[in-house]
């Protein structure tokens, strides 16, 4: 079943375009290493983290300032300049990474829970209802880490990690279900694609399989054969068909020789390609800063996190 929110955003790459929303706090994710700037607003990441490598290690170097200094980032990184901006590309999606902390208040956590479904729920019903634009909620991470019980990253897509993924997620179903069963749930596959998870799952299921695709890293990508990969991910990405396929993270950083003068043709083969097979795209990122980083390193996405 495609709810009407993933009805739309699957002709989004030909009547209009979907972008991931940076959040408002940088967060550098576990894993191997990449180029800095890909996953962090080094600018503001550099003047308040105090040296630390990620969200959790900036509070607790920040103290009791913490709240205070993400609570200002919350209020200017995105704002209803950036959603008008957007609506003039034609984007009709917004995809909004949070982490759990936005959600919860964790006994023992370092991550800040402060009016962070304030500020997205402003530039949510700012885009919903100036532009008609629908809302993609990602909640980007949970208590115990991306894997959720198990926080040993080397666990990430195992079995192990896909069954505690898989049992969660009939949970959030059912709670859904009961607030409005028209609203889809989306799971990111853990890089296993949509066939890994169909014994799950009853075929009716609102469930909607989020599939990321980038090509900074580990597939020897260059600007002038990433459009080739992203066909053939594209036509991957529909597994067996028998859930919808929303590409809800990509980009165009190919991992050799980014240039300039092949970006238009790359963004566009993307849009086509992942709109045409699946049920369209959210491209990775909305809004970067500094400028300087996206020159050094040719379209890398602010991977950030609140």
């Amino acid at each position: 079943m495609l709810a009407p929110l993933l009805t739309l955003a699957a002709v989004s790459t030909l009547l209009g375009q979907s972008c991931a929303l940076p959040p408002p706090s940088p967060h550098s994710p576990p894993g191997p290493p990449g180029p800095p700037e890909y996953f962090i607003d080094t600018t503001w990441w550099d003047a308040n983290s105090g040296g630390a490598s990620d969200e959790w290690g900036l509070c607790a170097n920040l103290g009791s300032r913490c709240g205070p200094v993400l609570e200002n980032r919350y209020a200017i990184w995105i704002t209803y300049a950036d959603i008008d901006k957007s609506a003039t590309a034609n984007i009709n999606v917004l995809r909004i990474p949070t982490t759990y902390a936005a959600w919860i208040k964790l006994p023992g956590t370092q991550l800040y829970s402060g009016n962070q479904q304030k500020y997205l729920k402003d530039i949510a019903l700012y885009a919903i209802k100036e532009y008609n634009m629908h809302i993609i909620v990602d909640i980007h991470s949970l208590p115990g880490g991306v894997n959720v019980d198990n926080t040993a990253f080397s666990a990430f897509g195992s079995p192990y990690a896909l069954s505690d993924l898989t049992n969660f997620t009939k949970g959030v179903l059912k709670r859904v279900g009961k607030v409005n069963a028209k609203i889809p749930v989306m799971l990111q596959d853990g890089f296993k694609g949509e066939s890994y998870f169909p014994p799950s799952f009853d075929e009716t299921t609102n469930l909607v399989f989020d599939i990321h695709s980038y090509y900074f890293a580990g597939r020897n990508a260059c600007a002038a054969n990433v459009s080739s990969y992203i066909c053939t991910d594209a036509k991957a990405a529909v597994g067996d068909g028998k859930f919808p396929v929303f590409v809800g993270e990509w980009a165009i950083e190919a991992q050799y020789n980014n240039t300039f003068a092949l970006r238009q043709g790359n963004l566009a083969a993307g849009l086509y390609a992942f709109g045409k097979k699946t049920s369209g795209s959210a491209y990775w990122t909305a809004k970067r800063s500094p400028f300087v980083a996206w020159v050094n390193h040719n379209n890398s996405s602010a991977h950030t996190h609140p």
